[in-house]
């Protein structure tokens, strides 16, 4: 009786072509190579502007009036950064 039923799912081509699909569907990973490259890009650059708050703030004078303040605004942004970080390394 079961392989009375599998037989006639088969021959039916609609069953068939749902299959086709599922499997190119599966087979198929150009999209997700080309969501992990993005993803890659996205980490190189938040790593780069990483590196960049880094060297802004190692080049501020402690004299200027403003120093506190700018400090603060690029240690705020620099933590951003290690949250995005976070969050693309999470997915790869």
């Amino acid at each position: 009786m079961v392989a009375s039923i599998i037989s006639g799912m088969v021959s039916d081509p609609r069953f068939a072509d749902a299959i086709k699909a599922k499997i190119g569907s599966a087979v198929d990973t150009n999209d997700l190579e080309k969501q992990l490259e993005a993803l890659q890009v996205q980490l190189r650059q938040t790593l780069g502007t990483k590196s960049r708050l880094e060297r802004q703030m190692d080049g501020l004078d402690i004299s200027d009036p403003y120093y506190d303040r700018k400090i603060s605004d690029l240690q705020r942004r620099y933590d951003e950064q290690y949250g995005a970080i976070d969050e693309i390394e999470s997915v790869l």
